[in-house]
């Protein structure tokens, strides 16, 4: 399921250094609730997920905030 999401209108282009954290990407349209392909396609992401979306003249920026409840085991 692709759910829908209204996009904040921002001209402010963010900043694209890996971090979230700039007045665009504060300002940047969010959501939760991803959805899993694997183990079980379709139910709710064991781990959460936060995107944001952001456009200005020019371009689309998509970012995301990954969580993992054992990030040590992340390679």
């Amino acid at each position: 399921m692709i759910q829908a999401h209204r996009i904040a209108d921002d001209a402010t282009s963010p900043t694209i250094d890996g971090r979230l954290d700039d007045a665009a990407w504060q300002a940047a349209s969010s959501a939760r609730g991803a959805r899993q392909l694997a183990p079980q396609r379709g139910e709710p992401a064991t781990e959460d997920t936060k995107f944001y979306i952001v456009y200005d003249r020019n371009n689309l920026y998509v970012g995301f905030r990954c969580y993992d409840s054992e990030p040590e085991n992340v390679i």
